[in-house]
């Protein structure tokens, strides 16, 4: 993905680096929006609503380790 690199190659502190990664972030949820609806669709066939729901609190609670682990290393 090449706005990774980008921001990958752009210093912390550099007045860039919040418009880049607004992009990155831009370009991810997008993706991350048509990958959910495609998965939903066959989710919802295969999951009961029970089972849909830990699904969604798993991914929640990875997606917060995730962002917590990036922030940590952005700080660095």
């Amino acid at each position: 993905m090449f706005q990774l690199g980008v921001l990958n190659n752009t210093p912390f502190d550099n007045e860039t680096w919040d418009a880049k990664f607004s992009v990155l972030e831009e370009v991810g949820t997008h993706h991350m929006d048509e990958e959910e609806e495609e998965f939903a669709k066959v989710a919802k066939k295969l999951f009961t609503e029970q089972e849909l729901e830990e699904l969604g609190d798993q991914v929640e609670k990875e997606m917060n380790a995730i962002k917590k682990e990036w922030i940590d290393k952005l700080k660095k």
